[in-house]
């Protein structure tokens, strides 16, 4: 059975664990409290209660610990050197470099391939048709620096109004621009609290591309934003951390290179210099004209994407580790 420190916290709920952990388990979530996630990514002799968190877990019935910081991009090499081992983490590095005491678990790729709700008490929608009408959609509810910067140079370039655009408000310390914000979906209230997980909008149902603006650019974490374009039959875009698209080409999925210049500004680990070769690359589409007639001659190519994202083909390729897991 699965424990938690903060059972009554609906974000802690890891009862998926269970196939992997069929003990009673302690799992260590960082997002129960702000104080909790404060103690496991403090900086040693900073904090006067710094023995705090391992007090916490050693005055818990339950001995055995698996420390889950899969769900937020929080460094592993930043933990507490002294905490518990095993570590569950999200962070691609770990797929390519495994380490002992650290276990990849790319938890949003599993759930959602699995159409597994995880921790969410809300039915939500894993799929979308691909009878598209619109050209390319930007979704942006959280304020992140990148996608400050994208929504301004977009319109800079005047771009973003042949796009399907959302942005909903600036980081509390960005300079000021002259440019509409927000910039809202029709029928859409500015909630920075609102996390739409599936692909219910209609949007996703519409919109050939999708140009995903993940929660970093800063490491290769991928939340269920990346999972969206594969289950809505989209192009996806993806602005994140370097070696991204290496990354989701490498467990097999089409990352269409033949048409999205990924390649040129993967690798480069600028994200500045990054960003702005995707917005070139966009606004050079955009204004192209070739959008859909693109998605319509590539769309062979994008079921079988949509049919392995939910494979156990998929799943294998990206579980290695915790299937070979052992305490």
């Amino acid at each position: 059975m699965i424990y938690n420190l903060d059972p009554n916290c609906y974000y802690s709920n890891r009862a998926y664990l269970t196939q992997w952990f069929y003990d009673d388990i302690m799992v260590i979530v960082d997002t129960e409290t702000l104080p909790l996630r404060n103690e496991l990514y403090r900086e040693s002799n900073l904090h006067p209660e710094s023995q705090r968190l391992q007090q916490l877990i050693d005055q818990h019935s339950i001995k055995q610990h698996v420390i889950d910081v899969t769900h937020n991009v929080l460094p592993v090499h930043t933990l507490e050197k002294k905490l518990t081992r095993p570590i569950l983490t999200n962070d691609c590095e770990y797929y390519y470099r495994p380490q002992s005491g650290v276990v990849f678990f790319p938890v949003f790729l599993w759930g959602f391939s699995l159409r597994n709700r995880l921790w969410q008490n809300k039915a939500f929608s894993f799929d979308a048709g691909s009878n598209k009408v619109q050209e390319i959609m930007c979704l942006n509810n959280r304020p992140r620096w990148h996608r400050t910067w994208l929504w301004a140079e977009f319109n800079r370039l005047n771009t973003i109004s042949k796009m399907t655009y959302s942005f909903a408000n600036l980081e509390p310390d960005s300079v000021s621009y002259t440019y509409p914000c927000p910039l809202l979906l029709p029928g859409e209230e500015p909630d920075n609290t609102r996390n739409d997980v599936g692909v219910d909008l209609k949007i996703y149902h519409d919109t050939a591309v999708n140009l995903v603006t993940e929660t970093s650019v800063d490491d290769i974490f991928l939340t269920e934003k990346t999972c969206k374009p594969f289950m809505a039959r989209q192009i996806p875009i993806i602005v994140c951390g370097a070696g991204t698209n290496k990354f989701l080409a490498d467990i097999g999925l089409d990352m269409f290179e033949d048409i999205v210049p990924w390649q040129s500004w993967d690798s480069d680990s600028n994200n500045q210099s990054r960003l702005e070769q995707i917005a070139s690359f966009v606004d050079w589409w955009v204004r192209s004209g070739t959008i859909m007639g693109t998605y319509q001659d590539l769309l062979p190519r994008i079921e079988r994407n949509k049919q392995y994202f939910h494979s156990e083909a998929f799943r294998q390729h990206i579980m290695t580790q915790m299937n070979q897991f052992k305490f």
